[in-house]
């Protein structure tokens, strides 16, 4: 159905597999990794596409601010803009709710609304967001970390990597939506759990998007060095159900540790 811009519409209730990628998330102590991973990581932000000519920027606003939006603008000639919200979360509803949006009536066709192309974007699949988890107690399965994170959503796809036997390992698991994402994260950053290691929190955040590797380049939280990374042995688990998950979480934690953008 078409929709204009004198009304609001309501938010909707409820993204390479290697060794490399697992090191570029790695954290060199909790305190660091937590300083960089606030240095580094963007600001969620979203992009619109299709804006109708001379359309008042106060339309945009209206539609988008009651998404908690802030700091929207217009490129000049461009019938786009962007917009900031404070979680990926809240920046995801609003891509649901107004894409292909009609602002002004008689358009032919509505907004293009989508997440900004930005470096250290969260990485994920088909827009589903992919969550590392770094920490764990080595010899977990990826069985576990796929029913720990489906007490938080539906988990889409979980893998454990391992450097060597005698390394911490560490997790990606994509969620169905960025508010599942964010719930996760939230719960378990800086936790001590039943996953992570003796004496150790969990590191847990937003996957980012694959970087360039420089010599001695800082990437999400750890120095990495030039070259090609061997591969390891990699080990998937996908489409755990939430209910078993929920209630191996919780037995878990009974038992455990006390876009370029203007």
């Amino acid at each position: 159905s078409s929709h204009f811009g004198s009304s609001t519409a309501a938010p909707k209730s409820g993204g390479r597999s290697s060794w490399t990628e697992a090191m570029q998330h790695q954290p060199l102590g909790f305190a660091d990794g937590q300083q960089r991973q606030q240095r580094m990581e963007p600001k969620p932000q979203i992009f619109i596409g299709k804006v109708p000519n001379n359309l008042p920027l106060s339309v945009l606003e209206a539609q988008l601010v009651p998404f908690g939006a802030s700091n929207v603008r217009m490129l000049e000639g461009k019938n786009c803009a962007f917009a900031d919200f404070d979680t990926w979360a809240a920046a995801e509803q609003a891509i649901l709710s107004l894409n292909g949006m009609k602002l002004v009536e008689g358009a032919t066709e509505g907004i293009n609304v989508k997440l900004a192309e930005q470096k250290g974007q969260p990485k994920g699949r088909d827009g589903k967001p992919k969550v590392f988890i770094g920490g764990l107690v080595p010899g977990l399965t990826e069985d576990t970390i796929a029913q720990v994170c489906s007490a938080f959503g539906s988990v889409q796809e979980s893998k454990i990597f391992n450097k060597n036997p005698a390394s911490p390992p560490c997790a990606f698991v994509t969620f169905a939506n960025f508010t599942e994402a964010e719930l996760c994260i939230s719960s378990l950053h800086g936790q001590e759990h039943g996953i992570c290691s003796p004496g150790k929190t969990l590191n847990v955040r937003f996957a980012e998007a694959q970087h360039n590797m420089k010599q001695g380049s800082t990437i999400g939280g750890a120095i990495v060095g030039g070259g090609t990374a061997p591969r390891v042995g990699m080990s998937s688990h996908r489409g755990t159900p939430g209910p078993t998950g929920a209630m191996m979480a919780a037995a878990l934690a009974g038992g455990g540790h006390p876009m370029q953008i203007p």
